[in-house]
């Protein structure tokens, strides 16, 4: 590592090194940090000539440096320095106070320590259970166990955070209503014996219902189907890639002690597999793809009309309906009126004739010719002398 400060290096050992550090602009300015205290290897900076000696770099606390080592001094003037000027990415000089450098000058003085920057990041998952520190095997079986022990059986609960109960008699409650899809007053109108035997509305909303909440189910188990396989044909291959960089970075700071060497007791070292055949995932994206299909296989309704409409209209099939359908109820409205109301106003009309007829004033009577009393055998009868009576 002290080889890159000082040249370029493109071969032999430290050409990955290179790689990781590459050289960078000397007069970069490092962003904001915050110190922290640790057992630093640090670097003395100084010069046989108190002249040489201008700008003061600043100094380390004694207690954070595990050991130190003479960054200049008289191999300066051979050229062949401990700590050279060159910068490199991600690699820091510490001065003490507020001072970070990506260099330290030949003029400077002070004591550093080198040092790199991490992100304060920390990922704490549930049910978190200490590290041992003894080893890194153990720290290996301790992590696994860890990263297991958070599968528990209520990690996945309904109730948690849900206003709904069950009440006494078994009726589920506390639905808000604005995820509410019936009105129980409404449906309770609905249901009124005298209304629901004339009307039975209740049912067919009910069969409706049942379908939209159906379907929408369907859809849901698509989609999260979909969203599984997507998550499931990701992770594989970042947990491939990650594993390989781990091993990639162990060989490289395999004199470092690895990369758990530098992390200490926060370093993971195992990658739960629930990608595998018999992981997690799959298990449940194979549960999520039988439950669509056998849902799938249980849905649908015959229609043969509609079939066979299908079969012999084609893409006409709606266009040929809405005709028919107007005949027919043209066809139902002249039958009605031709059995029923036509035969009515027949009747009625007679009615009113006979009426009309039966309420008519009287003709003249019939005249009849009265006979005097006597003998039959008077003789003629003068006509003269006949009466009529109406």
């Amino acid at each position: 590592m002290l080889r890159l400060t000082r040249r370029a290096v493109s071969s032999g050992k430290c050409a990955p090194l290179s790689v990781l550090f590459p050289p960078i602009d000397n007069n970069t300015v490092p962003g904001p940090f915050t110190p922290r205290k640790a057992n630093y290897t640090c670097f003395n900076f100084t010069a046989d000539d108190p002249r040489e000696q201008v700008y003061d770099a600043g100094e380390i606390p004694a207690d954070w440096c595990a050991v130190t080592y003479p960054g200049r001094g008289d191999a300066s003037r051979a050229g062949d320095t401990i700590v050279g000027t060159w910068a490199r990415a991600g690699l820091y000089y510490y001065c003490g106070g507020g001072s970070l450098h990506v260099r330290i000058p030949k003029d400077a003085f002070g004591v550093c320590a080198m040092v790199r920057l991490g992100a304060p990041l920390l990922i704490i998952g549930e049910k978190v259970k200490p590290v041992a520190t003894n080893g890194n095997a153990r720290l290996t079986a301790r992590r696994r166990r860890h990263v297991l022990s958070k599968k528990s059986s209520w990690s996945f609960d309904l109730t948690a955070n849900s206003p709904t109960y069950i009440d006494s008699i078994g009726v589920p409650r506390g639905v808000p209503n604005e995820y509410k899809l019936v009105d129980q007053i409404a449906a309770g109108f609905e249901n009124i014996p005298i209304i629901s035997a004339f009307f039975p509305i209740t049912q067919n909303k009910n069969v409706d219902r049942i379908n939209y909440v159906h379907y929408n189910i369907l859809r849901l188990a698509n989609l999260t189907r979909d969203a599984i396989e997507g998550l499931a044909e990701q992770l594989g291959p970042t947990s491939l890639m990650a594993v390989q960089n781990r091993m990639a970075l162990d060989m490289v700071l395999a004199e470092k002690g690895g990369v758990c060497a530098m992390f200490g007791q926060m370093c993971c070292t195992f990658i739960p597999n629930n990608t595998a055949p018999d992981g997690s995932i799959t298990k449940a994206l194979e549960g999520l793809r039988t439950l669509a299909h056998n849902m799938h296989e249980h849905s649908g309704i015959e229609n043969p009309l509609e079939e066979w409409m299908t079969s012999v209209f084609g893409q006409w099939k709606g266009f040929v309906m809405s005709i028919m359908v107007s005949l027919s109820v043209f066809t139902a409205v002249i039958t009605t009126c031709g059995c029923c109301f036509i035969p009515c106003l027949r009747a009625l009309v007679i009615r009113l004739i006979d009426r009309a007829i039966a309420s008519g004033s009287e003709g003249p009577g019939a005249m009849l010719p009265l006979l005097r009393d006597g003998p039959e055998d008077q003789g003629d009868v003068d006509l003269a002398t006949l009466e009529c009576v109406v």
